[in-house]
Protein backbone atom coordinates (compact mmCIF):
# COMPACT_ATOMS: atom_id res chain seq x y z
CA UNK A 1 0.00 0.00 0.00
CA UNK A 2 1.31 3.45 -0.93
CA UNK A 3 2.30 5.78 1.94
CA UNK A 4 0.00 8.57 0.69
CA UNK A 5 -3.14 6.53 1.38
CA UNK A 6 -5.10 7.18 4.57
CA UNK A 7 -7.46 4.59 6.05
CA UNK A 8 -11.00 5.93 6.51
CA UNK A 9 -13.33 3.13 7.56
CA UNK A 10 -14.31 -0.46 6.96
CA UNK A 11 -15.99 -1.25 3.66
CA UNK A 12 -19.11 -2.47 5.50
CA UNK A 13 -19.59 1.04 6.98
CA UNK A 14 -20.11 2.65 3.56
CA UNK A 15 -23.80 2.37 2.61
CA UNK A 16 -24.84 1.03 -0.78
CA UNK A 17 -27.84 3.21 -1.65
CA UNK A 18 -26.73 6.61 -0.34
CA UNK A 19 -23.41 8.24 0.36
CA UNK A 20 -21.48 8.62 3.58
CA UNK A 21 -20.17 12.08 4.48
CA UNK A 22 -16.66 12.26 5.90
CA UNK A 23 -14.05 15.00 6.32
CA UNK A 24 -10.45 14.14 5.50
CA UNK A 25 -7.60 16.66 5.77
CA UNK A 26 -10.16 19.45 6.03
CA UNK A 27 -11.98 18.41 2.84
CA UNK A 28 -15.63 17.26 2.94
CA UNK A 29 -16.01 14.04 0.94
CA UNK A 30 -18.90 11.77 0.03
CA UNK A 31 -18.20 8.03 -0.26
CA UNK A 32 -20.39 5.79 -2.42
CA UNK A 33 -20.24 2.01 -2.74
CA UNK A 34 -21.42 -0.69 -5.12
CA UNK A 35 -20.27 -4.13 -3.99
CA UNK A 36 -16.52 -3.93 -3.34
CA UNK A 37 -16.06 -0.69 -5.36
CA UNK A 38 -15.96 2.69 -3.61
CA UNK A 39 -15.85 6.17 -5.10
CA UNK A 40 -15.01 9.41 -3.29
CA UNK A 41 -16.13 12.82 -4.53
CA UNK A 42 -16.26 16.26 -2.98
CA UNK A 43 -19.39 16.61 -0.84
CA UNK A 44 -20.29 19.86 -2.57
CA UNK A 45 -22.55 20.17 -5.58
CA UNK A 46 -20.86 22.84 -7.74
CA UNK A 47 -24.23 24.04 -9.06
CA UNK A 48 -26.21 24.34 -5.82
CA UNK A 49 -23.62 24.32 -3.02
CA UNK A 50 -25.46 21.54 -1.18
CA UNK A 51 -23.88 18.24 -0.18
CA UNK A 52 -24.22 15.16 -2.36
CA UNK A 53 -23.68 12.49 0.32
CA UNK A 54 -27.44 12.37 0.92
CA UNK A 55 -28.03 11.68 -2.76
CA UNK A 56 -29.16 8.36 -4.15
CA UNK A 57 -26.59 6.14 -5.83
CA UNK A 58 -27.71 4.61 -9.11
CA UNK A 59 -26.43 3.66 -12.55
CA UNK A 60 -26.86 5.09 -16.02
CA UNK A 61 -26.07 2.07 -18.16
CA UNK A 62 -22.81 0.83 -16.62
CA UNK A 63 -21.86 4.23 -15.22
CA UNK A 64 -22.12 4.60 -11.42
CA UNK A 65 -23.82 7.90 -10.59
CA UNK A 66 -25.15 9.90 -7.67
CA UNK A 67 -28.42 11.79 -8.01
CA UNK A 68 -27.96 14.98 -6.02
CA UNK A 69 -30.73 15.58 -3.48
CA UNK A 70 -31.34 19.14 -4.69
CA UNK A 71 -32.61 19.51 -8.26
CA UNK A 72 -31.75 15.85 -8.98
CA UNK A 73 -28.57 16.58 -10.91
CA UNK A 74 -26.83 13.35 -11.94
CA UNK A 75 -23.05 13.09 -11.48
CA UNK A 76 -20.76 10.36 -12.83
CA UNK A 77 -18.89 9.02 -9.78
CA UNK A 78 -15.85 8.07 -11.89
CA UNK A 79 -15.25 11.47 -13.50
CA UNK A 80 -17.41 13.89 -11.50
CA UNK A 81 -19.12 15.10 -14.71
CA UNK A 82 -22.74 16.24 -14.49
CA UNK A 83 -24.73 14.19 -16.99
CA UNK A 84 -27.99 16.14 -17.10
CA UNK A 85 -27.15 19.84 -16.76
CA UNK A 86 -27.51 20.43 -20.49
CA UNK A 87 -28.55 24.09 -20.23
CA UNK A 88 -25.87 24.99 -17.66
CA UNK A 89 -22.09 25.44 -17.95
CA UNK A 90 -20.33 22.11 -17.38
CA UNK A 91 -19.06 21.74 -13.83
CA UNK A 92 -17.72 18.67 -12.09
CA UNK A 93 -17.51 17.17 -8.66
CA UNK A 94 -13.88 16.71 -7.67
CA UNK A 95 -13.00 13.04 -7.51
CA UNK A 96 -10.48 11.49 -5.11
CA UNK A 97 -8.65 8.19 -5.77
CA UNK A 98 -9.84 5.35 -3.52
CA UNK A 99 -8.38 1.94 -2.77
CA UNK A 100 -9.98 -0.84 -0.76
CA UNK A 101 -7.33 -2.95 0.97
CA UNK A 102 -8.38 -5.86 3.21
CA UNK A 103 -11.94 -4.45 3.43
CA UNK A 104 -10.67 -1.02 4.59
CA UNK A 105 -11.39 2.08 2.49
CA UNK A 106 -8.39 4.36 1.85
CA UNK A 107 -8.17 7.72 0.03
CA UNK A 108 -5.19 9.36 -1.61
CA UNK A 109 -4.32 12.39 0.55
CA UNK A 110 -2.01 13.85 -2.10
CA UNK A 111 -5.13 14.57 -4.15
CA UNK A 112 -6.72 16.23 -1.11
CA UNK A 113 -3.64 18.36 -0.49
CA UNK A 114 -3.68 19.49 -4.13
CA UNK A 115 -7.35 20.38 -3.67
CA UNK A 116 -6.51 22.49 -0.61
CA UNK A 117 -3.70 24.28 -2.51
CA UNK A 118 -6.11 25.03 -5.36
CA UNK A 119 -8.66 26.48 -2.94
CA UNK A 120 -6.02 28.61 -1.19
CA UNK A 121 -4.72 29.89 -4.55
CA UNK A 122 -8.26 30.75 -5.63
CA UNK A 123 -8.95 32.56 -2.32
CA UNK A 124 -5.74 34.58 -2.65
CA UNK A 125 -6.57 35.48 -6.26
CA UNK A 126 -10.07 36.56 -5.20
CA UNK A 127 -8.65 38.84 -2.46
CA UNK A 128 -6.08 40.35 -4.85
CA UNK A 129 -8.68 41.15 -7.51
CA UNK A 130 -11.15 42.66 -5.02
Amino acid sequence: MAPHLVALCGLKHVPTRHGAAITVAGVALALFRAGDRVWAVQDHNPYTGCGVAGGRMSRVGRTPVVVSPMYHLVFDLRTGACLNAVDLPQQRLRTVPVEVVADVVHVDVTALRADQRDRRDWAVAARVSA
